[in-house]
């Protein structure tokens, strides 16, 4: 997905870009995904690529700690995701800003998440 290489996105163009993602890809997502392992297959039921999601609070992560946002970009075997994680800023005002506002500032992170830790955004 290209919302995970771009900087300055808003949350909610993050949100936009993901569900603009075509059938043909999700398709053919679909077929390759039945080419993995079981481990994969399972992970893959429990979590839907083409979300936005949220790193729950409590979460065990410094960097990717609670509210980071991003996408999950790929499954390993031993049940975690892979997770480009968005830093996020708010201007000074933050009274006057929505949760749509808040901008990515810097590209993803890309880290390994158990993920139970995760919620879709919304």
């Amino acid at each position: 997905m290209k919302i995970i290489h771009q900087i300055g996105l808003t949350l909610a163009e993050l949100h936009e870009e993901a569900a603009s993602i075509s059938d043909e890809r999700r398709e053919s997502y679909a077929v390759w995904l039945t080419t993995r392992p079981e481990v994969v297959q399972e992970l893959a039921r429990q979590i839907d690529i083409f979300l936005v999601y949220r790193v729950k609070d409590g979460a065990p992560y410094g960097t990717t700690g609670p509210g980071t946002v991003g996408c999950v970009v790929g499954f390993q075997e031993d049940g975690r995701v892979v997770f480009d994680a968005h830093i996020l800023t708010v201007d000074l005002d933050v009274c006057r800003q929505t949760a749509a506002q808040i901008r990515a500032v810097k590209g993803p992170i890309r880290v390994n998440v158990a993920p139970e830790w995760l919620e879709v955004d919304v």
